[in-house]
């Protein structure tokens, strides 16, 4: 679907935002609007200050942006950036006056405590101080909410100062600007992002600098408990992600922090409220806290969101009570937009250019015609004798297994085959222990299918080079896996592997045709290349990781741009992962225009301020209507493009995304017709039962661990059922990582060193194979011992006495105790690893 395709949307979406913003048209992207969350923080205990901190901090911002920036394309940000300013809470609660809190929260579905030695989540959680020298309820009487700031706040633009209005009076709000330029600049999405604008923050607030009251917490920092809340106790400035802030204030904690520490708790990108995110578990811990005590001192809450989404909403019924819910989550009654100085608004904004192209078939492709038929090699074994042999065993287990496997679907490059093959190996894992032989061979033969099926992607995203990458690495792997194959047909599986790699490394080039898209890629980067010079800033976003370090290495050859990828630290370099230094560094030279072109995952999306970026490419990657909108914002300057590349399915999702802002439109308009007390009363309800089914929850958690048992249990690997450790050997270190306590271990695995440390106290240093050749996790090095903590994708847990495996999806779901250890455990285990003096 090209341009035209979209146009009945877009016009439809002009046509709404006007109506809701009484403008005739333009009312888009807002472009310099950087609504920064340290913006609200209230300094040095008197009003004045949040007025003067207002302007600081607007100044920093604006200064060097008078030119007009970017609106964010012709589809989503159609609308006048709308700030909605919830205010005060539905009851009288009365607001800590010691300092101020600032989150800024991305997509996350942990619901658990997460390990700060192995993962990163993509959330920061930036705390702002704010002090007041008076103590004034955010719920005062309505006269004082009413009232509004007579006072021209200097440095401010008139809209600005529309923005920023009810945050000022202490009021919990949500700032819904339905253009991305009203996102935070201070807080990022990860914590590269959190090193990246700290320096911003001390050069806006230099009071706090100078009296080292601005903190930072980073995965690997928190070297103890008692340490991390003395930072907390002194510090008025704070930057963590919202994960970290959440496991500090667990009450089994040794030194939890309440949230009544923080006067202000400001959420960027707050629509990730919704759902089971850090987020949301931090509001969840402050609705108790108001319910537990109606004289507890709580936060005032800010929001900052480009778009609240609508939760796939049909119709504006449904956005709406989506955009009630969110309100609902932050405690929230009031929503603002710029409506009385949209003018000056429109002053400072521009407008996109938006491209949509329907991708290109290549008309010879003799790549995706070999793993095309290697698939069908691969499922054909399905049907040999000692397979079936074994499906015709009579037991409803194993009847599920045969079932899936005689529903292979048809379309291998679709998203369902890459699902279909997921159900079907859990479902075979469940039966390892049924047979020797043959459900290790099936789930060898799904391996193979998955890795033709990512390269058929890879070929269809990129040219040969990039799926020979591939298809060795992967075929590499699966030698390690394979090498104590004990059957016939592994080994024929695997050779059969190797002939493919070998097949497409000797292509002649001369056969295979230029991937059309990539051609259509590098048009566009060289065209706006010879327009802009040394001033280009280009983003093209894809969806994998592989993908963005293979495409990146394809566009090498153009010296000018110096392309680099741009990718998550949740995995090694190895894997495509980036160090955070490393992200540190690539956000660096880009601003500074050493590289002048990046190919990132989502993880680049949200959190970036690159006010230089001048075109956004978006390559084949299906987004949502706030993912959109969060990718077209990283289009800052005058005159720039976006360019979006897909199928004519991808491309209809975007149509989709246009209409379901138009939802969200009339949805704020809706709840903004509402009054004051229709709103409040139908939040009280909602939140005395949200707050109703937590307590459900909490209850049901706190019985689950009641409830764990004492019990025979191991850990076998999950591909193969190979036994790893027993139960009683097995501890928890941290509150989240499980490691093997048994010194044997360290003679059934090999190791893989990687590159990636995660962090200064627990060092990430090898991935562990055992000795099935499949891999189990990783080294860690804590207090110079050296650990085997298990990955629990790659493991099984089976109740011993029962001989039946047990389903998890997180390690907390383990039904049995296990022990946890400190560090004199660690201590007594490295003295037991160390040679016996003669």
């Amino acid at each position: 679907m090209g341009n035209e395709g979209h146009q009945s949307s877009l016009e439809t979406y002009r046509s709404i935002c006007s109506n809701v913003s009484d403008e005739s048209k333009d009312s888009k992207v807002i472009a310099n609007v950087q609504v920064n969350p340290a913006f609200f923080s209230a300094t040095e205990h008197k009003v004045n200050s949040k007025k003067r901190l207002v302007a600081e901090t607007l100044d920093d911002q604006d200064s060097g942006s008078e030119r007009k920036k970017s609106k964010h394309g012709d589809d989503i940000d159609e609308p006048s950036v709308k700030v909605n300013s919830a205010s005060t809470a539905s009851t009288v609660q009365k607001v800590n006056l010691k300092r101020c809190a600032a989150l800024d929260v991305q997509d996350s579905s942990s619901d658990n405590k997460k390990s700060k030695h192995v993962e990163d989540t993509d959330e920061t959680l930036g705390v702002q101080d704010s002090v007041h020298d008076q103590k004034k309820s955010k719920h005062d009487d309505d006269t004082e909410k009413e009232q509004t700031t007579q006072n021209s706040y200097s440095g401010l633009r008139k809209y600005q100062e529309e923005l920023a209005e009810n945050a000022l009076q202490g009021k919990n709000t949500i700032i819904c600007a339905t253009k991305s330029k009203c996102q935070g600049c201070i807080f990022g999405k990860n914590q590269s992002f959190v090193r990246s604008t700290i320096q911003k923050a001390c050069d806006i607030l230099k009071h706090l600098q100078k009296s080292n009251n601005i903190k930072k917490f980073l995965i690997g920092q928190e070297s103890t408990d008692e340490s991390a809340r003395l930072q907390f106790d002194k510090g008025r400035l704070f930057f963590m992600t919202p994960q970290l802030l959440m496991n500090k204030m667990k009450l089994d904690e040794k030194f939890p922090v309440p949230i009544s520490t923080f006067s202000m708790l400001v959420l960027d990108e707050c629509h990730h409220v919704h759902g089971k995110t850090p987020y949301n578990d931090i509001m969840a811990t402050y609705r108790k806290a108001k319910n537990d005590s109606q004289e507890m001192k709580l936060p005032q809450i800010v929001g900052l969101t480009a778009s609240p989404g609508t939760n796939k909403a049909k119709d504006e019924s449904s956005a709406k009570e989506h955009l009630m819910k969110v309100m609902t989550t932050m405690d929230v009654i009031h929503l603002s937009t710029v409506r009385k100085h949209k003018e000056n608004l429109q002053e400072h904004t521009s407008e996109a250019e938006q491209v949509v192209l329907q991708m290109k078939v290549r008309k010879r492709n003799p790549i995706q015609d070999k793993l095309e038929s290697s698939i069908s090699y691969v499922e054909r074994k399905f049907n040999s004798e000692k397979v079936q042999k074994f499906l015709d065993i009579n037991m409803q287990d194993i009847h599920e297994v045969k079932q899936s496997l005689q529903n292979t679907p048809v379309q291998k490059m679709e998203q369902t085959y890459i699902q279909w093959i997921t159900e079907t190996r859990l479902k075979v894992e469940n039966v390892l222990n049924k047979d020797e032989f043959v459900p290790r061979l099936l789930l060898t033969y799904l391996r193979h299918l998955e890795i033709y099926a990512e390269c058929l992607e890879m070929n269809s995203l990129l040219d040969k080079q990039a799926v020979v990458d591939l298809i060795t690495a992967k075929s590499s792997d699966e030698s390690i896996q394979s090498q104590n194959a004990n059957t016939i047909e592994e080994r024929d599986i695997l050779k059969y592997l190797e002939d493919v790699c070998t097949f497409m490394c000797s292509l002649d080039p001369q056969q295979v045709e230029c991937n059309p898209d990539v051609q259509e890629i590098i048009h566009w980067l060289q065209r706006e290349y010879e327009k802009q010079g040394d001033n280009s800033r280009f983003f093209i976003f894809v969806k994998t990781r592989a993908t963005a370090k293979a495409l990146a290495k394809q566009l090498e050859y153009l010296k000018n741009l110096s392309c680099q990828y741009f990718t998550g630290s949740q995995v090694g370099l190895e894997d495509g992962g980036l160090t955070k230094h490393k992200q540190l560094e690539v956000l660096n030279k880009f601003k500074s225009g050493v590289h002048k072109c990046l190919v990132a995952t989502a993880v680049a999306s949200e959190g970036i301020d690159i006010p230089e970026c001048n075109m956004m490419i978006r390559y084949r990657f299906t987004a949502n209507e706030i993912t959109s909108c969060q990718m077209r914002g990283r289009i800052r300057t005058a005159g720039g493009k976006e360019v979006i590349i897909g199928s004519e399915k991808e491309n209809l999702r975007e149509t989709i995304n246009v209409e379901r802002m138009v939802l969200m439109e009339r949805a704020v308009d809706a709840v903004l017709a509402m009054t004051e007390h229709e709103i409040r009363e139908k939040i009280n309800k909602s939140e005395q039962l949200l707050f109703q089914s937590e307590e459900v929850e909490r209850k049901k958690a706190l019985e689950s661990s009641k409830n764990k048992v004492v019990a025979k249990f191991k850990v076998n690997c999950r591909k193969c059922s190979k036994d790893i450790v027993e139960g009683h050997n097995l501890r928890i270190l941290k509150g989240s990582l499980h490691v093997v306590f048994d010194n044997s271990i360290f003679g059934r695995i090999t190791r893989k060193p990687i590159k990636h440390i995660v962090t200064e106290d627990i060092k990430l240093t090898d991935k562990v194979f055992g000795e099935c050749g499949h891999e189990w996790g990783h080294i860690n090095v804590y207090n110079d011992c050296e650990l085997v903590v298990l990955a629990q994708k790659y493991i099984k847990v089976y109740n011993v006495a029962k001989q039946v495996p047990i389903n998890i999806k997180k390690w907390k779901d383990v039904p049995y105790k296990i022990e946890s250890v400190d560090n004199d455990d660690i201590l007594a285990f490295r003295a037991s690893q160390l040679p016996t003096p003669e």
